[in-house]
């Protein structure tokens, strides 16, 4: 292969893409990404053959529109194929729960099909005339991006704008308090006495708080729960059994 396959515009777009950003921001990359990758005409960037998982952090307002439908905020979006990397890329789950605000967290499991494939960065980082450009580039290039992520996200690049609820891998969240617990318990503000027992206990038993993610099968019963709620609201679940859980 010549020793210019990757050019300058695409090592641009692989970078503004690793960097990240806000919704608008990231559709833009996306599509500017999605063109370098397809002047390039290589089929083996654009395969992957096992199965990615993507983390999403979105605000309960849309939990309605997403439980019915499948419909993904985003359509080019980043997966990984590694599932521990997913519960902890870029932050893990949204920081949104700490500051009180209502949102959710979850994790889907995807099998890509080929033509949903836009660009594996893993087989990207391996190939070694990528690795040769990003060599002969100014150590000041790219920083922000490539040189900062790697291949550490093991991340491939989907165009998916719909998935089955069946693909909810895990959901996440953060639990509450000690002391929110032990308010809870007593039914009153908690002594000091009170917080110090309830947090003796946890710690004995082990019991983790904070961010926590499901099992696949425990996704599976929050799922269904959450559909049931839905179905109570007369929101429009779909009765599509390819659909449902």
């Amino acid at each position: 292969m010549p020793p210019d396959k990757y050019s300058a515009s695409f090592l641009h777009a692989v970078n503004r893409w690793q960097k990240g950003g806000d919704h608008m921001a990231k559709a833009k990359r996306g599509e500017r990404l999605k063109r370098e990758v397809l002047a390039l005409d290589d089929v083996l960037l654009r395969q992957c053959k096992q199965r990615v998982y993507r983390r999403l952090a979105l605000p309960q307002s849309y939990i309605w529109t997403f439980i019915t439908t499948g419909v993904l905020p985003e359509t080019l979006s980043a997966w990984t194929v590694d599932e521990d990397i997913a519960k902890g890329i870029k932050g893990g789950i949204s920081a949104e729960w700490q500051e009180g605000k209502r949102w959710f967290g979850a994790i889907l499991e995807h099998q890509p099909r080929p033509e949903e494939v836009i660009l594996n960065l893993e087989t990207l980082w391996v190939d070694m005339d990528y690795q040769r450009a990003l060599l002969a580039a100014e150590p000041t290039q790219y920083t922000e991006g490539i040189r900062r992520y790697e291949n550490s996200q093991r991340e491939v690049v989907l165009e998916v704008s719909r998935v089955s609820l069946k693909e909810i891998w895990s959901w996440g969240g953060y639990s509450s308090p000690v002391e929110h617990l032990a308010e809870l318990i007593t039914g009153a503000p908690p002594t000091d006495e009170q917080v110090a027992w309830l947090r003796g206990l946890i710690e004995e038993h082990n019991v983790p708080l904070g961010p926590r993610w499901t099992t696949p099968s425990g996704a599976r019963s929050v799922t269904l729960r959450v559909l049931d709620h839905a179905r109570k609201q007369r929101y429009p679940v779909p009765s599509d059994p390819a659909f449902l859980p």
